[in-house]
């Protein structure tokens, strides 16, 4: 760096109190500086760098201030952190990229600027935020939901009511996310599988979401805008819930599910597109918040217990009398540390784990047929088959009940523990294979899991249900979200 010398380039008259004239001599001086921008205009182009929330060379802004209806604080500091190149101009459009811009001058390439504002949080969806092209910002919900008919049995359209609701708030949540349509699809649509459903629906341009009616109630309008950023990516990009057992998925550049085969449910279709469509699959945080559903009315009873749950949804829990059953024997059994819980179903790490941490009895925890519905053939070009090309769904508990009959379920587990949360899908599936359609009907398995054997008429599931009812121990049937986000909220303190 050039050593600069004091220099004098003249002086001033500088009146006093008195009369006397002084010489002032003005050192390291330089050329006069050019007039600074109105401070209208710089604001100006801040706020339109703000409104286009921060699309600059595939950089995007972590706040999300409009989408959580908060205010931003920028701190007064007294020094800036750093320095960077001065940014070129957005395109006109906005939250478009700027790959294609021409060169700059070199004037403009050479001048730095300091930034001052307000450090963002740093955070796993703040992390490999997807680039929005020209055109792709249009994103498209499907919700697949089938109201309940007045003639069905009252405990399946008790669901249905609840779905319905909570398919009209999915709506409006995506919409206030920033999706530009919203449509419920009957899931029986023209009786075909899921996945020719969604070959029909998905659109030609921009992105798609995905989920079930009774899918995600305690989604917030945090994640729905996630999922609404993702959808409008301009590359081969998802977002869901569960990667392996999806219940919500984003899905950027929808036209690729086009070649989608014939999934049975929505569960497998990550696994599709990361391994046979060759897209970039990532999870959404809190997955524990996001991995109950409603599936049966059992679920909207363990929704209710979050702390999170909406006020409609404790409501109508509470309208409809719903309850997890004994849960209050199992509740003394977690804090009883001579005691001993079986865990039994398509539970998972992160359940073990919350377990570990946050009970005083013994576990003792079988997981088996996680992906019982996720792992289809047609996801992941071919099944890997058991030995003696067994496809059938296998589990230890049932390989017992298949010695001493569905009567005996209290028996086996008063050898094994002192109270049960058992997974009875995966029973089913052992007992009458992955298929669905051959298991009992809907009204049936959700009686069995409000232990309501008289309201069974199916024998074998009455015989289990009976077997729980009436055992001293606390044994409670349900479903995937009983054994997963459901043992938290029933055990916690």
């Amino acid at each position: 760096m050039r050593h600069l010398q004091p220099a004098t380039i003249g002086t001033l008259d500088v009146h006093a109190m008195t009369s006397e004239q002084k010489q002032v001599q003005i050192k390291l001086t330089r050329a006069p500086a050019l007039p600074m921008a109105p401070a209208e205009g710089v604001l100006e182009h801040l706020e339109r760098v703000q409104e286009s929330e921060g699309a600059c060379l595939g950089v995007r802004s972590c706040w999300h201030i409009n989408n959580s209806d908060r205010v931003q604080e920028v701190r007064l500091v007294p020094h800036s952190h750093r320095t960077c190149a001065v940014q070129p101009g957005d395109s006109a459009e906005a939250r478009a990229g700027q790959h294609a811009q021409g060169t700059d001058g070199m004037l403009e390439r050479g001048a730095r600027v300091a930034h001052v504002r307000a450090e963002p949080d740093v955070s796993a969806d703040s992390l490999a935020q997807p680039r929005l092209g020209h055109g792709m910002g249009r994103v498209t919900v499907l919700i697949f939901h089938r109201p309940a008919s007045a003639g069905e049995p009252e405990l399946v359209r008790l669901l249905g009511s609840v779905r319905d609701e909570l398919a009209a708030r999915h709506a409006e949540l995506f919409r206030n996310a920033g999706a530009t349509g919203v449509r419920v699809v009957d899931e029986w649509h023209e009786n075909l599988a899921f996945g020719g459903v969604l070959t029909k629906l998905a659109p030609a341009r921009g992105g798609v979401i995905v989920l079930s009616g009774g899918a995600v109630p305690l989604l917030t309008l945090r994640d729905a805008s996630r999922l609404v950023e993702v959808a409008a990516a301009d590359e081969p990009l998802a977002l869901t819930n569960n990667r392996y057992s999806s219940d919500v998925c984003a899905v950027a550049l929808a036209q690729s599910l086009r070649r989608l085969p014939a999934l049975p449910t929505d569960n497998a279709l990550p696994r599709w597109l990361e391994e046979r469509a060759g897209y970039s699959v990532a999870e959404l945080t809190a997955r524990e918040r996001l991995a109950l559903d409603l599936d049966t009315p059992q679920d909207v009873a363990l929704a209710a217990l979050a702390p999170a749950a909406p006020a409609w949804l404790r409501s109508a829990a509470r309208s409809a009398r719903l309850a997890v059953p004994r849960r209050g024997e199992l509740h003394d059994l977690a804090r009883d540390p001579h005691g001993e819980l079986l865990v039994f179903g398509r539970s998972g790490s992160a359940t073990l784990r919350w377990l570990e941490n946050n009970v005083r009895c013994r576990v003792r925890f079988l997981a088996e047929e996680r992906g019982l519905r996720a792992s289809t053939p047609l996801a992941i070009g071919g099944a890997t088959q058991r030995p003696g090309r067994q496809k059938r769904p296998r589990a230890t508990l049932g390989l017992l009940l298949d010695q001493g009959g569905p009567e005996s379920l209290a028996q086996f587990v008063g050898e094994l523990a002192h109270g049960a949360i058992i997974d009875s899908r995966v029973l089913l599936a052992h007992h009458l294979g992955g298929d669905e359609s051959s298991w009992p009907d809907a009204a049936d398995r959700f009686a069995s899991d409000l232990q309501r054997p008289a309201e069974v008429s199916d024998p074998w599931l009455r015989a289990l249900t009976e077997s729980a009812a009436r055992s001293e121990l606390p044994i409670v049937l349900g479903g995937h979200s009983l054994v997963g986000p459901g043992i938290p909220l029933m055990l916690r303190a």
